[in-house]
């Protein structure tokens, strides 16, 4: 069996590899900020659950409530079946998932480049079809 040699890049095709690999990045990495945006903004869910009607105010903490008492203290999220430190919970849980996400694509575009700048163009070039066409 005949090993294949490999082919290196020439500089204006690392230095095209570079750019449009960053350009790829860029867009998967809006992509998932597009898909979780909304969700990580603490404000705004806990004003569509008060305008939803899925809030209760919590006697007991009411009762206990002083003047320094958050208003989301004393309130219960059915939906979230707690006070805003659940809501609040669900919210840094997506955030790290979305940052997971991205942290994949950032890994994955280190690899690539790598092969790049190491590696041959036929296998480079076939790293970054993949990366294009694969989800995170």
């Amino acid at each position: 069996m005949e090993k294949q040699e490999k082919k290196p890049l020439s500089a204006a095709q690392v230095k095209y590899m570079q750019s449009r690999l960053q350009e790829i990045k860029v867009a998967k990495v809006r992509d998932i900020d597009k898909e979780y945006d909304g969700q990580d903004d603490l404000g705004d869910i806990l004003t569509e659950e008060i305008q939803a009607g899925r809030v209760k105010l919590v006697p007991g903490k009411l009762m206990k409530a002083g003047n320094r008492t958050d208003l989301a203290d004393v309130l219960y999220f059915t939906k979230y079946r707690g006070t805003a430190q659940a809501v609040n919970r669900v919210v840094t849980k997506r955030t790290s998932e979305a940052e997971v996400r991205k942290d994949r694509v950032r890994d994955e575009m280190a690899k690539i480049l790598d092969q790049v700048m190491l590696g041959d163009a036929d296998r480079a070039l076939k790293m970054l079809e993949d990366f294009t066409a694969k989800s995170f």
